[in-house]
């Protein structure tokens, strides 16, 4: 399973680093019993470890690391394409999402010592 093997590729680089991560997303969605087809892996790093990642996975990026302002999102990123599976790895700082129901702007705060770890797909995140 390609999720299954990149998922081990990131998660064991951030876990033997030391480097805090809140996965997001699809799959976040799916240990809480979401039945979407998963296009991706998304997760957030603090913004003094972000250069490590992109060092460390630099021969997978697709999308380079920079700030990305879209329709719904405000932040900076990069993406890897590890054996078919990709992969956004977001910087914590100053990320925001789009509200539309208030049309505003959110500052998205995320904590990395309230994160719960869970097992998806048989690897404890």
């Amino acid at each position: 399973m390609k999720t299954l093997a990149a998922l081990c590729w990131i998660i064991g680089f951030l876990e033997q680093q030391n480097i805090p991560y809140v996965m997001c997303g699809g799959l976040a969605a799916k240990d809480y019993g979401a039945k979407r087809k998963l296009n991706d892996i998304d997760i957030y790093v603090p913004d003094e470890n972000f250069q490590s990642v992109v060092d460390f996975g630099i021969a997978f990026i697709t999308y380079s690391p920079s700030h990305h302002l879209g329709a719904q999102w405000d932040l900076t990123y990069v993406k890897f394409n590890y054996q078919s599976q990709d992969i956004e790895v977001g910087s914590d700082k100053a990320c925001k999402i789009f509200n539309h129901h208030q049309s505003k702007w959110l500052t998205q705060i995320i904590d990395f010592q309230l994160s719960e770890r869970y097992n998806i797909f048989g690897v404890e995140l």
